[in-house]
């Protein structure tokens, strides 16, 4: 949770710069505009709109982030979304202030900020697309449709635009002032019906009540946004609509990703306790008191000892299951040292553990590491006639920590259902658990006859 809150402050700032950067930009170009132009003007009253939109959809959407820590990828999306959004007024309110100036620099000025903005506002689309595509997960080939029709869209969009440059169809400037050809209609209706699409894609998925509203907002208001601005030019209906439906997008993304967390939470809990569940099992148990009892006679000293490591695997993994934190690799390894000490008086030279730590310096979920090493013993060394060695390693990989865990048991097949009884350590609760608490991932390799392996990856980045 640290981690998360890190990076969104990261999130925050870079927001809040790209924000007062754009917002600086825009105030100057408003004030630099105020000197031709009295502040009751259309374009002056438009420009008004979008840098007052502008301040408070930032400043808005940048508190919600900083208060409220959610999906690392939900920010990153939604923060790009918003800059394209950002840049998209700037590029308007520049329309408006160049607009009425005959002079040639002002004319290219204009046409620049014209172009920009109406490449800008199909960026919007793409962007909405892809943000609205991670809050409402909808089937790949939506996805991949999707950015197939994007592309060739967008890349349709820049050649009309350069088309226009030399013969224009979309727009022209005509004695300093915009002249609106049928193209940017054309071009707004195509945005419009994308709009239309991403959202029925979207409301396939399953949402509630709520969630299905705020969508429609969304996509309602600026449709009435732009038929206002289309019929009434000269006041930035679009952009005031665009902000406020931003606004109610990004609230009700965080209720739904903020649920999502609380569901994680309460499926980590769940995983936790089966994974207890499974390490104090009737016959790990049995058979180790066996062993205890049965070296009471013969030899008492291993006996008091054996006694002692199952007293302490027995309360790490009662301090474990009371702990949602991740714990020092070190604490973990040393869980697995006492099992593995256990494992070892109950099958003798059968059983052999190889320890290659290099690396200690990171965190790791309690009881992660310590069940790979159970199911390396109990599937793979266990059932071989000979017994054989387990490897247990750990070292630095790039931009990750690893541990590796591998035998040269019998193998088995990943894909076997058959390994999901109750005597199987649940490989899934663990790989859940090291993704949900700190970014981790565990691949799984192992053929009939062969051995197995199981790799843990915890990014770097990740470490508490």
């Amino acid at each position: 949770m640290g981690t998360m809150k890190n990076r969104n402050k990261k999130i925050e700032f870079h927001i809040f710069l790209t924000s007062i950067v754009i917002t600086l930009i825009a105030t100057i170009i408003f004030i630099w505009r105020l000197n031709f132009a009295p502040l009751y003007d259309n374009s002056m009253a438009s420009m008004s709109i979008e840098l007052i939109s502008l301040f408070l959809i930032n400043a808005f959407i940048g508190g919600c982030v900083a208060d409220h820590p959610m999906d690392e990828e939900f920010n990153k999306l939604f923060c790009v979304f918003l800059h394209v959004i950002d840049l998209s007024w700037l590029s308007d309110i520049c329309v408006w202030a160049f607009d009425d100036f005959n002079a040639q620099i002002f004319v290219n000025l204009n046409i620049l900020s014209n172009t920009i903005s109406i490449f800008l506002n199909f960026f919007v689309v793409l962007r909405f697309g892809v943000y609205l595509f991670y809050v409402f997960p909808v089937k790949k080939k939506w996805h991949e449709s999707f950015l197939k029709v994007i592309k060739c869209y967008g890349l349709l969009i820049i050649a009309a635009l350069i088309i226009n440059l030399s013969f224009p169809f979309i727009f022209k400037i005509v004695y300093g002032h915009y002249v609106e050809l049928v193209g940017e209609n054309v071009c707004t209706y195509i945005n419009e019906i994308i709009m239309i699409i991403i959202l029925i894609a979207a409301a396939s998925q399953p949402m509630d009540g709520v969630e299905k509203i705020a969508v429609l907002i969304y996509l309602g208001l600026p449709v009435i946004g732009m038929f206002m601005q289309m019929n009434l030019r000269g006041f930035a209906f679009y952009q005031a609509s665009m902000s406020l439906s931003t606004s109610i997008l990004y609230v009700n993304g965080h209720l739904r990703q903020s649920s999502l967390l609380q569901q994680q939470k309460v499926q980590l809990t769940e995983q936790h306790s089966a994974i207890m569940l499974s390490q104090i099992q009737p016959h790990f148990m049995y058979n180790t008191l066996t062993s205890i009892a049965s070296l009471c006679g013969t030899d008492p000293d291993t006996a008091e000892q054996l006694t002692l490591k199952f007293s302490k695997y027995m309360r790490d993994n009662m301090n474990a299951l009371s702990s949602n934190h991740t714990v020092p690799l070190t604490d973990e390894l040393a869980h697995v040292r006492t099992y593995v000490d256990i494992e070892k008086v109950r099958f003798g030279d059968g059983l052999e553990v190889e320890y290659n730590i290099n690396e200690t310096s990171f965190n790791v979920p309690a009881l992660a590491i310590q069940p790979l090493v159970e199911n390396a013993i109990k599937h793979g060394i266990r059932k071989k006639e000979d017994g054989g060695m387990v490897k247990i390693s750990t070292y630095s990989d790039g931009a990750d920590w690893i541990v590796s865990i591998t035998d040269n048991g019998v193998g088995f097949n990943p894909d076997d259902p058959s390994l999901n009884d109750g005597t199987h350590i649940g490989i899934n609760n663990v790989r859940d658990r090291l993704r949900v608490m700190c970014n981790g991932s565990l691949e799984i390799d192992s053929m009939p006859g062969y051995g197995a392996s199981a790799l843990v990856r915890i990014p770097k980045e990740s470490r508490l």
